[in-house]
This record gives structure tokens, C-alpha cells and sequence, in this order.
């Protein structure tokens, strides 16, 4: 297999990844999981390891609340992705918060306060 091919399955791989992980979140069925979005998904070039980044709607106690359910979750996640895959292996996951959107808020009250002070 090519370095080329390798991407493009790679990236198939980790797509396929994000669709059944966000529709599994619903599936999953837990009224203390925040609103949860699947932000993105790395996956090695082996494709035995997978992070998934999500964000959650709500404070730090919602948050922290989110990421215990879902780390608690991993093996049904697991069996959701063999369930609805065809790949030789599931891979191990790993659920990391995405904190992307936090940091853009603070820079814009950041750029606020600098405008305001003008």
C-alpha cells in the first residue's frame, strides 16, 4: 500500500469513525451526558488507536460529568464501530475534550477589551 492510499484510507477510516461515534452518542441513551458534538478524529497509520475529540454544551461540572460517561462507554463505542465496520481491527479510543472553542471565545473578550479600550 502506498503512502497515498494509507492517507486516503486513513482519512475514510477516521470519517467513518465520527459517524458512528455521533450517532452512538444518541443511542447511548444517558441523561447526565451533556450535548455533545464529535469535533474530529485522529487515527494512527496503523489504525489500532483513535482519539476523538467532542465538545460539550455547559459548564466544567457538565463537562468532566461527559467525559466520565463517555471513557465509561468506551467497549460499547468499540462494539458499535465493529458493528457497523469492516475493518480488521477496532481500534483503542480515547475521548479528549476540544477546547478549541474555548480558546476563541477568550481571544475575542481579549480583542473586546482591546477595542473597547480604544
Amino acid at each position: 500500500m502506498t503512502a497515498e492510499e494509507q492517507k486516503r484510507r486513513s482519512a475514510r477510516v477516521k470519517e467513518l469513525i465520527k459517524e458512528i461515534i455521533s450517532s452512538s452518542i444518541i443511542e447511548f441513551k444517558n441523561e447526565k451526558i451533556g450535548f455533545v458534538t464529535i469535533t474530529d478524529v485522529e487515527v494512527t497509520p496503523d489504525l489500532r488507536h483513535a482519539k476523538i475529540y467532542y465538545t460539550v454544551l455547559g459548564n466544567e461540572e457538565q463537562r468532566n460529568t461527559t467525559k466520565d460517561i463517555l471513557t465509561s462507554g468506551i467497549r460499547f463505542f468499540r462494539r458499535q464501530i465493529a458493528a457497523s465496520t469492516r475493518i480488521k481491527f477496532v481500534p483503542e479510543i480515547e475521548f479528549c475534550y476540544d477546547d478549541t472553542c474555548d480558546r476563541v471565545i477568550r481571544m475575542e473578550e481579549i480583542f473586546q477589551k482591546i477595542r473597547n479600550e480604544k
